[in-house]
């Protein structure tokens, strides 16, 4: 990849905060980067990358992630039915939003990435962070508990995010227009569309998501989801639980 199109990927940390440090923060259903636990999930380990598996070890740890992620989504959704219409109605309007965000997130990541050995993995290993945030705050926060945050807090933590995203958007249209002056074959560098979508389709995940813990658990602020939701896409953390 070219140091152009290197500097175009960055844009996508901002929304899902991907990357190794973030993905050994992640308590996944199994982590490639915990030794032993991808491999008893596959039944074999990395050197099947040198028998003949061109997808490599890390992709088939994020497909087989990902199919497990969505299992429990799945389940999750089914006991919705068991639950009271307009809670049920919520989680409906709040889950399409999550599918949205994560479609548009896999196409900014595909585009930024930019092609070459090592994409799809990265992609996908991002993919499954974001599915397990998702994960990790629509099945209660079992192992932190809830976020609490104040409304100075949220508002501290969405003027960070939207400076980022301000920062992604100029990062783009900067090597885009470089790309485009040089003429060195890089237009496709010029993914703002893309960024703008994947920002949008967060915020309606963000406001289905209040939306939904209104419901399902009043006892937690909008400013403590305004301020948690802000968090994951600026530290890409699954327990944000501070400010700093």
């Amino acid at each position: 990849m070219s140091s152009k199109a290197v500097k175009a990927a960055v844009v996508i940390a901002i929304l899902a905060g991907i990357g190794s440090r973030m993905r050994a923060q992640a308590i996944q259903v199994f982590d490639p980067e915990v030794d032993g636990q991808c491999q008893k999930a596959l039944g074999h380990g990395p050197a099947s990358d040198w028998v003949g598996d061109t997808r490599g070890f890390d992709l088939e740890c994020a497909e087989t992630d990902l199919q497990i992620e969505d299992v429990k989504l799945d389940e999750i959704r089914a006991t919705m039915g068991k639950k009271s219409s307009t809670k049920e109605s919520a989680f409906g309007a709040l889950l399409g939003a999550f599918q949205a965000f994560r479609k548009a997130y896999m196409d900014l990541a595909t585009k930024s990435c930019g092609g070459g050995n090592g994409c799809t993995s990265s992609n996908e290993l991002g993919e499954t962070h974001v599915v397990y945030q998702f994960l990790t705050m629509v099945e209660g926060f079992k192992k932190t508990g809830f976020p609490s945050f104040s409304a100075q807090d949220a508002a501290e933590a969405e003027t960070k995010l939207n400076a980022g995203f301000k920062d992604a958007l100029s990062s783009i249209n900067s090597v885009c227009a470089e790309a485009k002056k040089t003429n060195k074959g890089e237009e496709g560098l010029c993914i703002a569309d893309s960024e703008l979508a994947a920002q949008r389709a967060w915020m309606r995940y963000r406001d289905a998501w209040i939306a939904y813990g209104a419901i399902e658990w009043p006892n937690v602020s909008a400013d403590s989801w305004r301020a948690y939701l802000a968090l994951q896409l600026l530290k890409g953390c699954n327990d944000c639980t501070s400010l700093v």
